[in-house]
């Protein structure tokens, strides 16, 4: 997709915030600006997440190239659902997104995308009302097959400094599952025979518990009860129902001796890495990553460059190990709620 001043078929996505000046004026300079930069942060990690590569910030919006014309529908919808996540759980102004995306051939120079397609989506974008997302036929037709998306027609325009009408179609975005971004872990995919039922109380308090988590606020609950209870099917059964709604689910177990030190993590770990594409795992092992190749030397592997973990006393590389897995687990769950499981804790000794 980088091509060296070549041209190729990509599909472009712009966005842009609905009445941001006056959201500035209500909130101050300084206030809003700190928005924004979080605003695009999730943008961009949304972007990554889909294979995408974001080419340049626009104010409070941004451009960004994908390969794949499905990629940049999951994307935009994607994106619209996390705003309007964070919408509802913040208590700043709510922010209102509009996206436009077209495909084509378009010329990389210098790290910019130039063509048919950049304009078009740029005044895709222009056109919608605020929260909508807008494709032009072409992104549609090919996406269309690669994906469960719905679209509506939105009609036919003659977009601003283009020669020719253009057919348009609104994507449905609400009505797609937001996936999350990394995949279940295996222990918590399989499904029963019976169906689930009862632990109504229970389920409540797990789903309390991750809403008050998207306010920023950390959330621990222990779940305990006699052998064969059905402790690990209440959880499996929660971290199945909100992972399908795009939450980031881990996990983790001790084993009755613990024959790997620190095992629950390194189990997390090992999965995460194994479902993030390099982009995406260079820029989400937070501030230590290669503290965290003591866990799973194979890190180093994935990701070539990365520094030795650093040699001192015991006491100290284990005080960088935790402050590494703090700060892995920090980063994951900065845009997004993170749940993580620990399940038979009892089996945890002291190393």
């Amino acid at each position: 997709m980088r091509g060296a001043g070549g041209t190729t078929t990509v599909t472009v996505l712009f966005t842009d915030l609905v009445d941001s000046t006056k959201i500035m004026s209500l909130m101050g300079d300084a206030a809003f600006d700190q928005l924004r930069q979080s605003h695009l942060s999730l943008l961009g990690q949304t972007i990554a997440v889909h294979g995408g590569r974001e080419v340049k910030t626009l104010g409070d919006g941004v451009m960004a190239v994908f390969r794949a014309a499905s990629d940049a529908v999951a994307a935009a919808a994607a994106m619209q659902q996390a705003v309007q996540r964070r919408s509802h759980r913040a208590a700043a102004p709510r922010l209102v997104m509009r996206v436009g995306a077209a495909l084509g051939d378009a010329t990389e120079r210098d790290g910019d995308w130039f063509g048919t397609p950049v304009v078009a989506a740029a005044r895709l974008c222009e056109r919608c009302e605020g929260g909508q997302i807008l494709v032009t036929d072409t992104v549609r037709a090919v996406a269309q097959g690669r994906t469960k998306a719905h679209f509506t027609r939105a009609g036919t325009i003659t977009l601003r400094g283009m020669p020719y009408q253009t057919t348009i179609w609104r994507l449905e975005w609400a009505q797609m599952a937001s996936p999350a971004a990394v995949a279940l872990p295996g222990p918590l995919r399989v499904t029963e025979a019976t169906g689930f039922v009862g632990r109504l109380v229970e389920r409540s308090a797990l789903r309390s518990a991750l809403e008050r988590s998207g306010s920023g606020s950390r959330q621990v609950l222990l779940v305990g009860g006699e052998p064969g209870v059905g402790k690990s099917r209440l959880v499996a059964e929660f971290a199945r129902e909100v992972h399908a709604r795009g939450t980031n689910v881990l996990f983790g177990r001790c084993d009755e001796g613990l024959a790997v030190p620190y095992q629950p993590f390194v189990e997390m770990l090992s999965h995460y890495i194994q479902h993030c594409s390099p982009a995406v795992l260079r820029s989400g092992l937070g501030h230590l990553p290669s503290e965290l190749s003591r866990l799973v030397p194979e890190l180093a592997t994935l990701l070539p460059g990365l520094p030795s973990p650093i040699r001192s006393s015991p006491e100290v590389e284990q005080y960088r190990l935790f402050e590494a897995i703090a700060s892995w687990l920090g980063t994951l769950s900065a845009e997004e709620p993170l749940v993580v499981i620990l399940e038979d804790l009892h089996w945890a000794t002291q190393p």
